[in-house]
């Protein structure tokens, strides 16, 4: 539920921070930020105005799409109205495999009818993983005494890994 503060319509963006995962080879990827209001003591209905990414670590590389000025909200919460934000890997020059790139969406609103203009901004984070379809690879270094394969690594970088020791004798933990 949204708390109602004041006369003024309440409104809301989810998730509090937006997360961008983009799989290589891709060089686009979307994410989605729900938008809700609740009446003031007017009961007016809300328009969102301007949709933007401000503050870009990689300018160019964020952008609104699929919005068009005015966007009136008719239907107060637990409707929503989802905003489309696209990442631009090609903006962003020799950006790495678990490298990000961030900036904050900005919302511009105000209630139908009136004199105010309202801002909302939330934290985007786009993060570059590699292709979750190839093999995973095993790595490990035998030490100089032949004791053990010190420290092996099974996994790929931004997924789970998991680690251990493997004995000479071919035992592991």
């Amino acid at each position: 539920e949204i708390e109602k503060i004041g006369n003024e319509a309440v409104f809301v963006l989810s998730p509090s921070d937006l997360d961008i995962a983009l799989y290589d080879p891709a060089t686009l990827a979307t994410g989605v930020v729900e938008a809700a209001f609740s009446y003031g003591q007017a009961n007016t209905n809300v328009q969102i105005t301007a949709v933007d990414v401000i503050d870009q670590q990689h300018p160019g590389a964020f952008s609104a799409v699929d919005f068009t000025s005015p966007l009136t909200l008719t239907s107060p919460f637990p409707a929503t109205e989802p905003l489309n934000i696209e990442f631009d890997r090609t903006a962003v020059a020799g950006m790495a495999i678990g490298e990000t790139s961030t900036g904050m969406v900005e919302v511009v609103w105000n209630e139908v009818g009136g004199i105010d203009t309202f801002t909302n901004t939330l934290p985007v984070t786009a993060t570059y993983y590699p292709d979750p379809t190839l093999p995973t690879v095993f790595t490990a270094a035998v030490d100089d005494n032949l004791a053990n394969a010190a420290n092996w690594t099974l996994g790929l970088p931004g997924h789970p890994q998991f680690t251990g020791t493997i004995d000479i004798d071919g035992s592991y933990n």
